[in-house]
């Protein structure tokens, strides 16, 4: 990294770093500072520009993330612990960041999530990071897309089988998932509103400092609930999306001349899909198994 700032500082007078793990894993004034030292020598001066989003949402965010990952659970709101709420103490993080850089170096965004216009949050992020705005960027395709409750209830129901994943199974988690956003089109999974806001309540405290201390005491976010339904049971059919699941699992098997996933995993995948039709299922994967 060094060579390549040594190498930008010749030719570029403005450099954009960015970095969610900024957030995530500089949790104290000295990693901060540790940083400000590797940029120092050749940044003469710094501006951090950090998007802020209501914590309920980026919690719901996160789930849809965890749901790609290993995560076997619906509940989509963590419980309170010290890593939880150290993540979403918006107050802390500003507070550290300002005592290396300097309060004046902050630049503070909300992020309310889609915008109107193609690239708006982009273009934002350009005026905040003081871009020029007389270039013709070459905006990037967006990748990491929101899944369909479909998608989330079959992944966590996938990792629920398989809690042990091997290299295979992280890549065929990624097919299936795939798969299910190509089967399905719906919502997202959401908590029940009540759980939302009293979510949102832990965190009211330290959101009201950070409207005080760095945004003149404009309020940090909207209060509004009404996008989250009073209940968060799942409003479409499950064992659809178990079928489809199991469906595709073999699927992928008949094209494997050594399968991957234990006959007793299939089998095990079979019975929580077809509770009455099991024996039909096996004799399917049986003769998958037997080639």
């Amino acid at each position: 990294m060094n060579s390549e700032l040594a190498w930008l500082k010749q030719s570029s007078n403005t450099v954009v770093i960015s970095s969610e793990h900024f957030h995530s894993r500089l949790k104290s004034v000295e990693e901060v500072k540790a940083l400000a030292d590797l940029l120092s020598p050749y940044a003469s001066k710094v501006s951090v520009v950090v998007y802020l989003r209501r914590q309920d949402k980026v919690a719901v965010s996160l789930f849809s993330t965890r749901c790609k990952e290993t995560n076997s659970s619906l509940q989509i709101l963590p419980e309170a612990s010290s890593n939880v709420d150290s993540y979403y103490d918006y107050y802390a993080l500003l507070e550290r960041w300002s005592e290396v850089f300097g309060e004046e170096a902050l630049v503070i965004r909300r992020f309310e999530g889609p915008r109107r216009g193609a690239n708006a949050l982009l273009l934002d992020f350009c005026d905040a990071a003081g871009l020029p705005s007389d270039v013709r960027y070459q905006y990037p395709e967006m990748f990491n897309r929101g899944l369909p409750g479909q998608a989330q209830y079959g992944l966590v129901w996938f990792n629920r089988i398989f809690s042990v994943q091997s290299g295979y199974h992280i890549w065929l988690k990624r097919q299936l998932s795939e798969y299910l956003v190509a089967c399905f089109d719906g919502p997202q999974l959401l908590p029940a509103r009540s759980d939302a806001e009293s979510f949102l309540r832990r965190y009211n405290a330290g959101n009201r400092r950070v409207a005080e201390r760095f945004l003149s005491n404009e309020q940090l976010f909207s209060t509004d609930f009404s996008g989250y339904p009073f209940s968060s049971e799942p409003r479409f059919n499950v064992d659809e999306v178990k079928q489809k699941v199991l469906e595709f699992c073999v699927s992928k098997q008949k094209n494997l001349c050594v399968p991957p996933l234990s006959r007793d995993g299939m089998l095990l995948l079979a019975y929580r899909v077809y509770y009455d039709s099991a024996p039909t299922i096996k004799r399917l994967i049986d003769s998958v198994f037997a080639r």
